[in-house]
């Protein structure tokens, strides 16, 4: 099937017609306030306002780089309506993280939130600068919520000395004068420009900025919408994956959005939170990683909870294990849910997922399906273009999600995306896989790139990092099974040997806290293991599969 990805050009344009179908639905639900579509719509030309005010025009990058809070669907839609792009950054990416993000794509503008914006700090650049409590609801609720949670944060938050700093209510205002002696331009329209720029890992372990255009991310959405089925106004999405990722920014707010359903935005993950949000909301539409469901079901929350309302239930980004699928199955059918918990697969360079496991087929542990619709799917032979019928090879995916390329560099771009004897260009996923009962079958990464909690570590960066470490003369990390999923692990050669195993335990302990420090939560090692010298292949290489 052939997906009519212009019948709304751009992402701004899919959103903005659900605003003119629906004005006074649900778009937005945040603790406790709500936001029908024609207030988000109002929002989103103040924000652009606010932009062409700051000078950012068509094709500019403009960084973001927030949790899920209203002011990033906002400033979203905003950067798409006037025709820039989004740069998306994890909103506890460390200083070095975000100077690479900003600087890859010689971003000028930024939105970030009290507990990113340290990490600005030297940086040329306009901050706009959000608070997580300034869309809690205005009751007396929401006034003690803000203040717990600004008691919460207040060693956390830091001052960012850059070109230039506005808060969002600053930011507005600028917009609103602006608008005094100015009209907005209409709305960008071209399909095939760069939407977003999202990050994944390369060779030397620093992330490469993947462009999407409109059509792009449009195309997901437009895919989704049979697997959903027709959509209601009633209908809620759960917002706890961050939408600095795919499988957050396209799966379920640009979905949601132009479906014109109402989005439940999570900006951190709390299991009782998340339980009393999906039983209190009726949400019908829940996708998110392994370890969000796995914590899910721990709480107990939702044990003995009506959950008939539940009509899509989907994971992806992490091996689902068949404990868990059995498990939330168990649940689905005793909360009187009809619809069964599904795996699907994907990467940044084709947006988010590209495949789902079909209800109605068996199928067997490490299955993760069948294309979605406009897609297709092959293995093939290691190294080449050849479709390989049987047995392991490389998975392939082509289809309208496919990314532009990864910005600014042609050389990595063209190791992925590929022209086959067909004619048209597959992304060679870097994954090995074969075919089989229900569809395609994962088997292991290529790459030493590690997937914790759903999120990519890069275990080059990590030993970059390290050995930056007084203690530390040579390391290499590795992955490591536990029963939380896949966790990192350090192997340390220390400048010197510990003289007991006092030392030794607070040298770990010194190490994990500098981790801590220079690096994002999921990248900490959890075990840290010290060595006398590391093992090396003949080559002269650091063998680390003899240490995995």
């Amino acid at each position: 099937m052939k997906i009519n990805i212009r019948r709304y050009s751009t992402l701004y344009e899919q959103m903005h017609a659900s605003a003119l179908k629906n004005p006074q639905g649900t778009a937005l639900l945040f603790y406790g306030t709500t936001l029908s579509y024609r207030q988000l719509d109002e929002l989103v030309d103040q924000c652009a306002a606010g932009l062409l005010a700051l000078g950012v025009k068509p094709g500019d990058r403009v960084t973001v780089c927030m949790p899920n809070l209203p002011q990033t669907v906002a400033a979203i839609y905003a950067v798409n309506r006037i025709g820039a792009v989004c740069n998306m950054l994890h909103p506890l990416s460390t200083s070095d993280e975000v100077r690479h993000g900003v600087e890859l794509v010689r971003s000028s503008v930024a939105f970030c939130f009290d507990l990113s914006e340290k990490a600005f700090d030297g940086l040329d650049i306009t901050l706009i600068r959000c608070k997580t409590c300034d869309f809690f609801e205005k009751t007396p609720v929401g006034w003690i919520r803000g203040k717990v949670y600004t008691h919460s944060v207040r060693q956390k938050v830091g001052t960012a000395h850059v070109s230039q700093s506005l808060t969002w209510n600053q930011f507005l205002k600028q917009g609103e004068i602006w608008s005094s002696s100015h009209s907005l331009p209409d709305a960008a329209s071209d399909s095939e420009a760069t939407a977003a720029v999202m990050y994944t890992g390369g060779t030397t372990g620093l992330p490469k900025g993947v462009m999407l255009s409109n059509a792009a991310i449009n195309a997901l959405s437009f895919q989704l919408f049979p697997v959903l089925g027709e959509a209601r106004r009633s209908d809620g999405m759960l917002g706890a994956l961050p939408v600095f990722h795919g499988f957050g920014f396209a799966f379920c707010m640009h979905t949601a959005m132009a479906a014109g359903i109402r989005l439940a935005l999570i900006p951190r993950f709390d299991a009782k939170e998340c339980c009393r949000i999906i039983t209190k909301q009726r949400l019908t539409f829940l996708f998110s990683v392994p370890s969000f469901f796995e914590r899910l079901l721990k709480c107990g929350l939702l044990d003995g909870k009506d959950l008939s309302f539940v009509r899509f239930i989907g994971s992806g980004g992490d091996v689902v294990s068949d404990d868990l699928r059995q498990k939330m199955d168990k649940l689905l059918s005793q909360g009187g849910s009809s619809c069964r918990f599904l795996t699907g697969y994907g990467l940044t360079e084709c947006v988010t997922a590209c495949c789902f496991t079909d209800p109605y087929l068996s199928y067997h542990t490490g299955c993760i399906g069948v294309p979605m619709e406009g897609n297709e799917m092959k293995v093939v032979r290691m190294g080449t273009t050849e479709a390989l019928p049987e047995g392991d090879g490389e998975i392939c995916v082509t289809g309208p999600t496919l990314m532009q390329g990864y910005w600014e560099d042609p050389e990595e771009t063209g190791k992925v995306l590929k022209r086959h004897e067909d004619g048209r260009i597959w992304l060679h996923t870097g994954d090995v896989g074969c075919q089989g009962e229900g569809g395609i079958y994962f088997r292991q990464r290529l790459k030493r790139v590690l997937k914790v909690s759903g999120y990519l570590v890069y275990p080059s960066a990590i030993e970059e990092k390290l050995r930056c470490s007084s203690l530390v003369e040579d390391c290499c990390v590795v992955g490591m099974d536990t029963p939380k999923g896949t966790r990192v692990k350090a192997y340390v050669v220390p400048r010197r040997e510990p003289q007991n195993d006092q030392e030794r335990q607070k040298w770990a302990e010194d190490i994990t806290g500098f981790s801590r420090e220079h690096l994002n939560l999921w990248s900490v090692p959890a075990q840290v293991e010290f060595l006398s010298e590391l093992p090396h292949t003949k080559l002269g290489k650091v063998d680390y599969k003899a240490l995995q």
